[in-house]
């Protein structure tokens, strides 16, 4: 245990560094987590009923940018505080 107030102070300083620390690593590894399991439905339209369709008709394409255009205008969430760079 510190003995005099240089070091009492270094010691807090410490553990509050160590806080801060472990809320940031806390809401990257949420992030992280968010990102890792985030669904992937971009095949949806190629295999439905698990038989495969000609990628070339015209009703297919309408179909897969009527499929993208909702997957955009779903808003994008992110944890607070966690920031991309």
């Amino acid at each position: 245990m510190p003995t005099n107030s240089r070091q009492k102070l270094h010691h807090r300083e410490c553990k509050c560094q160590l806080a801060v620390q472990a809320v940031y690593n806390s809401r990257l590894n949420e992030a992280l987590n968010t990102k890792e399991n985030k669904k992937e439905n971009d095949r949806t339209k190629l295999f439905p009923q698990g038989k495969p369709r000609v990628l070339t008709s015209d009703q297919f394409f309408a179909e897969v940018s009527e499929s993208k255009r909702g997957r955009e205008e779903e808003p994008k969430q992110r944890p607070q505080g966690v920031s991309e760079k």
